[in-house]
């Protein structure tokens, strides 16, 4: 899923961009806004301490990989 609107948030705290598809979080192929909103729900409730989201993906505009980490216990 590409994202296409981005607000200020975690996300972009993060240094996503506007034209970045992600691809996996937390290791999962994600291929829809329903599968993003699974694995950020199953994130969420894992029952650790600490939450992280582990996002994966390429920006359209230059093709670079990228590798995120968003750290959801705040």
């Amino acid at each position: 899923m590409e994202i296409k609107s981005l607000s200020k948030g975690i996300l972009a705290e993060a240094g996503l961009k506007l034209g970045f598809i992600i691809l996996k979080l937390n290791n999962e192929v994600v291929r829809s806004a329903e599968e993003i909103q699974s694995a950020f729900d199953a994130a969420m409730n894992n029952g650790e301490k600490e939450t992280v989201l582990y996002i994966a993906g390429i920006s359209s505009r230059t093709g670079k990989i990228g590798y995120y980490a968003i750290d959801l216990a705040d």
